[in-house]
């Protein structure tokens, strides 16, 4: 297993990835899981180009990615999965779970494409369902 401060390296296992038509590439499917928030990922590093060096690097993408999001306020928890398009390819996703002010409330915002993600990471929509659920909290304690 590769260590990072950042993450570790959990699996990698061969397999074969479509891109498109009728081609394919034979890639090593990358697992890790991030040290802070113990979130599971994984990239595809082409078999052809593979090293140890561009496995670490593509995990340690995608780890930044994902232990940022969680240094917005009310973001409690993330969840990676993939979704296949129309045309067969597969799309890697993040579910994010945004807390009330409480923390006694939850909801998932996404699942959301990482390609989707931008330099916010949809803060603002965060913010704005942390407040929904805070307020849900407030008006049924009042009622």
């Amino acid at each position: 297993m590769a260590v990072d401060p950042s993450f570790t390296i959990v699996t990698q296992e061969p397999t074969v990835e479509y891109i498109g038509g009728t081609n394919t590439q034979d890639v090593i499917a990358v697992g890790f899981v991030t040290t802070a928030h113990q979130v599971y990922g994984e990239v595809r590093v082409p078999q052809a180009s593979y090293s140890a060096a561009l496995a670490k690097a593509a995990a340690a993408g995608y780890a930044d990615i994902f232990e940022t999001i969680f240094s917005f306020p009310n973001v409690s928890d993330l969840a990676w999965g993939q979704r296949t398009t129309s045309a067969g390819l597969l799309v890697d996703q993040v579910t994010i779970y945004v807390s009330s002010d409480s923390g006694q409330s939850t909801a998932p915002y996404g699942p959301i494409d990482i390609t989707s993600l931008g330099p916010e990471y949809h803060s603002a929509e965060f913010e704005a369902l942390a407040a929904q659920l805070t307020s849900a909290e407030t008006q049924s304690a009042g009622a």
